[in-house]
């Protein structure tokens, strides 16, 4: 899949990564050149600097070719703006953008913009430490690290279940990307050999889905 990240900031740089590990194709905007300095030496995607905004900047990042756009600015005057162009100007319908301000939300649910709102998602984190106390949520991953992977489904001749992939223990399955369309992961779904997860998890979450899909066993890795 064809990815382009505007901004290059801790969000944005973190989502290049993991998306360039995955082995998806990442072209990175941002109007800083600074700000590519912290991606590592690793990255194959592309470093394109300049004003996301200004035509021949989205040409060199061939967003006429691009699957996805993920806009990660904190203003969200200007992700509303962009996520407007990207949909009227170069016909994009998959885009995510980052809310930061709860006042916006409705705006990018008006123009059916989804969004991923660090926000929300504290609180949601903040009520549920409250409220269950004697018994941990069981969409719950734990107080420890948490982060956002993409897990290559190995290439052997076993389909995979959602409903049993759902089960993995520390893990949320949150979408799937096959023939490079990204869905959301659903009961019933069928994975495949080259499928890639977009999960959530931590470390022991990971090891879990690793064992599940047979890329590792208990002792390690085969």
């Amino acid at each position: 899949m064809k990815v382009l990240v505007i901004g290059c900031g801790t969000f944005g740089l973190n989502i290049a990564i993991e998306m360039d590990r995955g082995g998806h194709d990442v072209s990175v905007v941002d109007i800083k050149y600074k700000s590519f300095e912290l991606l590592p030496d690793s990255f194959h995607g592309k470093r394109i600097n300049g004003d996301a905004l200004a035509h021949d900047v989205l040409e060199r990042a061939h967003v006429d070719l691009v699957d996805a756009v993920v806009i990660t600015t904190t203003d969200d005057i200007l992700n509303l703006t962009m996520a407007r162009m990207f949909q009227d100007k170069f016909k994009k319908s998959n885009i995510i953008a980052l809310n930061t301000k709860p006042q916006y939300r409705m705006f990018y649910d008006n123009m059916n913009i989804q969004t991923v709102s660090m926000v929300s998602w504290g609180i949601l984190r903040i009520e549920e430490l409250l409220t269950n106390k004697l018994e941990q949520s069981p969409y719950s991953l734990g107080t420890t690290e948490v982060g956002v992977y993409n897990v290559i489904v190995p290439k052997i001749n076993t389909k995979f279940s959602s409903d049993d992939l759902m089960k993995v223990r520390q893990c949320i399955i949150f979408a799937v990307t096959h023939n490079e369309k990204t869905m959301s992961f659903t009961e019933g779904m069928q994975v495949e050999s080259g499928d890639v997860l977009h999960v959530s998890t931590n470390t022991e979450g990971l090891r879990n889905l690793y064992m599940s899909l047979g890329i590792m066993t208990k002792e390690g890795t085969k």
